[in-house]
């Protein structure tokens, strides 16, 4: 008896079991060829129908190799890379230009959200801030990170352009930004950015108080916040 390299189903290197006089198969048990996987002496052993294993060629192609997965490259990045952002780009805009409702006085609402390509990628942060008579609008360029760092930064964004002691609500579509900042969920990454966000909240009269929105569901002053994160990527600066 000897073992003869084959194919099975036209498509992976086998080696079936043959007789001693000829390269006829010699059947074993339920009439099916035992087969192996490589030609070592111990290697197990499993059991094929002959129908199922073809000749096997060499093509010069290494075709008994198993084939590589492919993987995809990771793009690098520093989750501190929010620490030297891009150009602020900040608008300003009166109430009876902008679909936005007018808060109590002393009071702001505010809508963020993050925006990155591939993530990571290149990612930016956008913030429309609404106060009792103005209305900004704010687009910033972080640096190659991750779509969690874009929604953090802009909660940073909005918290840094607010009074401190106005009453904030930020609006957020990011559960996680959310849960780590004000719910005392552990941050396992961006431990940097959670942590001045926590500092700067301390700083206000009022503690803010963030609000979970659902994204892309037509919420106005949430969509512009996304479309300006947006323009920041393609901006890239």
């Amino acid at each position: 008896m000897g073992w003869e390299k084959r194919l099975f189903k036209k498509r992976k290197t086998v080696w079936a079991k043959t007789t001693d006089e000829s390269e006829d198969y010699e059947l074993g048990p339920r009439g099916l060829v035992p087969i192996k996987y490589d030609n070592s002496e111990n290697a197990k052993l499993y059991a094929a129908h002959s129908s199922n294993l073809s000749e096997w060629k060499d093509d010069g192609k290494g075709s008994d190799k198993p084939k590589k997965k492919k993987t995809k490259s990771k793009i690098e990045h520093d989750e501190n890379v929010w620490k030297t952002p891009g150009l602020l780009v900040k608008t300003l805009h009166a109430h009876e230009d902008y679909d936005a409702d007018r808060p109590e006085e002393g009071s702001y609402d505010i809508f963020t959200d993050g925006a990155c390509k591939k993530n990571p990628g290149p990612c930016g942060a956008g913030v429309v801030v609404v106060g009792e008579e103005e209305v900004y609008c704010i687009s910033q360029f972080i640096g190659t990170g991750t779509n969690n760092i874009a929604e953090l930064f802009a909660i940073k964004i909005a918290l840094d352009t607010s009074p401190k002691e106005a009453k904030i609500r930020v609006h957020s579509d990011s559960s996680y930004a959310i849960g780590v900042v004000s719910k005392g969920w552990k941050a396992k990454v961006n431990k940097d950015l959670v942590e001045a966000i926590r500092t700067l909240m301390d700083d206000f009269d009022s503690k803010p108080s963030f609000i979970k929105v659902k994204g892309h569901s037509g919420i106005p002053l949430n969509e512009r916040a996304d479309e300006l994160a947006v323009e920041a990527t393609i901006r890239k600066k």
